[in-house]
């Protein structure tokens, strides 16, 4: 709609359209759940280019208002829309050759909006994730990425294989790496290509230009990620490729000539179009089978790139998901081979020794974690954990403490000192410790257990029955449960409430032999009672 509003060409449009939406690069924004941004953005993206398309064509006023909405609704979708207000320009330059003081004043208040959406995204990535600006980098490191990514982009969409969900930076990133290198080379040409081109055309230049300015926020110049490309990022720029495309494909379209060598053209067109078609659909087809599963998805990433870190980590991550511990552990090692400061890489590894029962490797990798980011809540947790595991009380209890301090909310690591706690017989501290855990999880029925059995022990019987009850509630079917508030009822002398627990025990485990004799001692105590 938007190729057909611009230039007026509905078969050229149709055949851009068209290849663009079966293309393999498409496929992450589609299949990729957590990409419905894109796919948002993009789509509020076009709708406010159609309608700004309208107001230049028809002065109205209220295209314009909408084009503005639908700017906003881009931007909440997605920040990657920023740079729409330029693109506007451009087009007003061409195809539309309007550009003029007038334009660019109308433009005002997206870009007012554009400042504020770029204000908040920077503050708000500052403060989730991680962000790089240029100061932080080597000098060359900004003009060497975008020389990359110049011809990078250009030569996956021309021809799409070994597409992959990350593609890292090219190691060395120096001109000696040749990647890096036909950057260098292939923008040194392109650039003054498309600027001599002017001379008989505004069309190559111009598209190209949307194209960049569309995907230059994702560019690499401020870093918020770990790849140097994505073909997500391609999604929505691709557009200015595709106006270039229908410029062209229009002039063969409509050759001024005899009708007999226009039928021709048009008939080669269509079957080369045809043929791309198909080409990308079987491409398309072939490389959607990766994304079946995550599992699958990882493996094939590892293909394309098996000396980057990431890939490694996710799919140790997802077969640590699946109990596939022992490959987990050998693809956790692997990204650390790469990244020897991979912080989630060491944690990660040293949670998959614990369900090995390595300890002492567990305990290596937690150390690592703390000296990349001694901060590093959980971390101290787990470390703590597995002290207390090896014996060390104290050590765990130091561990637990900072853990606590680190993130007070932390229901495990109150669980867990309260555990260590009652190793040094400070029992009631480690009564607050689990009074605290179930405060902060209503549903941790180990914490419910340990404090019930602590309170039972200090005597404290009444509340250690609430306690019972509580575990009931969350697991009625729990006969061990009801065979240990059964008991606590019997030193109560509340021998019929105690009756019916041991019964209710043996309802769920008729072999639980425990509850067997208990029920017999508590029967015969009846009798005993019965006048």
């Amino acid at each position: 709609m938007l190729l057909h509003q611009l230039f007026g060409k509905p078969y050229p449009a149709v055949i851009a359209g068209l290849l663009f939406g079966v293309h393999p690069m498409t496929i992450e924004a589609i299949a990729w759940v957590g990409e419905r941004k894109t796919l948002l953005a993009t789509f509020f993206a076009l709708w406010s280019l159609l309608l700004y398309v309208r107001y230049r064509r028809t002065n109205g006023w209220g295209s314009y208002a909408v084009c503005l909405v639908m700017y906003v609704l881009a931007l909440m979708s997605k920040p990657t829309s920023t740079p729409l207000p330029v693109l506007f320009l451009l087009i007003d330059y061409w195809p539309i050759r309007q550009l003029n003081w007038k334009s660019v004043i109308e433009k005002i208040p997206f870009f007012v909006i554009a400042g504020i959406s770029a204000y908040i995204t920077i503050g708000s990535q500052r403060e989730a994730a991680v962000i790089s600006v240029p100061t932080q980098y080597a000098p060359l490191h900004v003009p060497l990425t975008l020389c990359h990514n110049i011809i990078f982009y250009l030569y996956k969409i021309v021809l799409p294989i070994n597409l992959t969900s990350h593609y890292p930076f090219p190691d060395p990133f120096t001109p000696s790496n040749s990647m890096v290198l036909a950057g260098i080379i292939g923008t040194s040409l392109l650039i003054p290509i498309l600027i001599i081109s002017l001379w008989w055309t505004r069309a190559l230049l111009t598209g190209w230009l949307i194209f960049f300015v569309a995907i230059f926020p994702s560019m690499g110049v401020i870093g918020f990620t770990n790849v140097i490309a994505s073909n997500k990022f391609a999604y929505l720029p691709s557009i200015g490729l595709l106006m270039i495309l229908v410029w062209l494909v229009g002039r063969f379209w409509h050759v001024p000539d005899i009708t007999t060598r226009r039928a021709g053209i048009r008939a080669a067109l269509i079957g080369m179009t045809l043929a791309l078609v198909a080409s990308e659909a079987v491409a398309t087809r072939r490389h959607l089978e990766y994304w079946q599963d995550t599992e699958g998805l990882f493996r094939y990433m590892l293909n394309i790139t098996p000396d980057a870190a990431a890939p490694h980590f996710s799919l140790a991550t997802v077969l640590s998901g699946l109990d596939k511990t022992d490959e987990a552990i050998e693809h956790y090692n692997q990204a650390l081979r790469i990244t020897p400061n991979h912080l989630d890489a060491h944690y990660n590894l040293a949670n998959a020794l614990i369900k090995k029962r390595d300890i002492d490797g567990a305990i290596k990798h937690y150390r690592e974690a703390l000296r990349i980011d001694p901060n590093f809540a959980l971390a101290h947790s787990n470390i703590g954990s597995a002290m207390f595991e090896k014996g060390d009380t104290e050590k765990a209890i130091q561990h637990l403490t900072r853990a606590l301090e680190l993130n007070p909310k932390s229901y495990r690591a109150h669980y867990n000192l309260g555990n260590a706690l009652l190793r040094q017989n400070r029992t009631d501290e480690a009564i607050q410790h689990y009074t605290r855990a179930i405060e902060l999880n209503p549903n941790f029925i180990a914490g419910y257990k340990q404090l019930g059995s602590v309170l039972s022990k200090q005597g404290e019987l009444a509340k250690a029955i609430r306690i019972y009850q509580a575990v009931i509630q969350h697991q009625p079917n729990n006969a061990q449960t009801h065979f240990d508030l059964g008991i606590l009822f019997g030193r109560l002398g509340y021998i019929d409430a105690a009756i019916g627990e041991f019964n209710r025990t043996l309802q769920i485990n008729p072999n639980h032999i425990g509850a067997q004799k208990a029920l017999a001692v508590a029967l015969a105590e009846k009798k005993r009672l019965s006048p």
